[in-house]
């Protein structure tokens, strides 16, 4: 793997497709958090799996120690 990675940068190198100088500013320099609304979508969404997960493990917990007839 190593050795694969110092081919290609030495045929890059010998092509001369790595540039040289300044390089331009970076996008993740200027990302920023903002809470938005899809932001508060995505809670809204988890709260509902939430609450569809308990009533799931309580109906299976019901159902568990129920007695059923064979």
């Amino acid at each position: 793997m190593v050795a694969a990675g110092v081919i290609v940068d030495l045929v890059f190198n010998a092509a001369g497709l790595i540039p040289h100088g300044a390089r331009p500013a970076s996008a993740i320099e200027h990302a920023t958090i903002t809470l938005n609304y899809t932001t508060w979508l995505d809670f809204v969404a988890f709260g509902v799996a939430s609450w569809l997960l308990v009533l799931k493990l309580r109906q299976d917990r019901h159902q568990h120690s129920a007695w059923q007839p064979r």
